[in-house]
């Protein structure tokens, strides 16, 4: 993994791209220039057609649903452009649920990515196919939450669960 990226709150120019795809079209409002500056947040519903912005010297992350990049709007073609560009990051968000589909797959292994990350809060059936390496895997159960609550160091401050 490439330790070179600078923090983006900080306001560090560097220009990151990501996707973020999800079973539901989903757009943190919460997210804004306040907490990133010099970062553009745009959803591909909105787009006609999906791409970077070439011309913008900062983070930029593009939400959409699968539904949408397989094209069940019926506009695939819109997909395209950044089918052709460099992404730094895809976070595949349920990626037990959209994810697993011919389509889906084809859709992602089209993209040109550096780095993939997969959320799941219940990744039973790709565990038991062995779809990750053990070193590919991170757990953080209630359990392990209740362990640190308990155990927390105060030298480090006040509690954080």
């Amino acid at each position: 993994m490439d330790n070179n990226y600078p923090d983006l709150k900080e306001g560090n120019p560097t220009p990151i791209k990501m996707i973020f795809l999800s079973d539901k079209i989903v757009f943190p409002l919460k997210i804004s220039s306040v907490d990133f500056p010099n970062a553009k947040f745009t959803r591909a519903k909105d787009m006609d057609s999906v791409k970077f912005d070439e011309n913008f010297n900062g983070m930029q992350v593009i939400f959409a649903s699968f539904q949408d990049s397989i094209g069940e709007d019926g506009n695939k073609e819109k997909w395209n452009e950044i089918k052709k560009q460099y992404i730094d990051m895809l976070v595949i968000d349920e990626m037990h649920y959209g994810s697993e589909t011919t389509k889906a797959e084809n859709f992602v292994n089209s993209l040109n990515y550096k780095f993939q990350l997969n959320l799941s809060g219940t990744p039973l059936k790709a565990l038991q196919r062995g779809s990750y390496k053990k070193n590919q895997q991170y757990h953080w159960t209630y359990m392990d939450e209740q362990y640190a609550k308990r155990n927390w160091d105060y030298s480090l401050g006040n509690n954080e669960y």
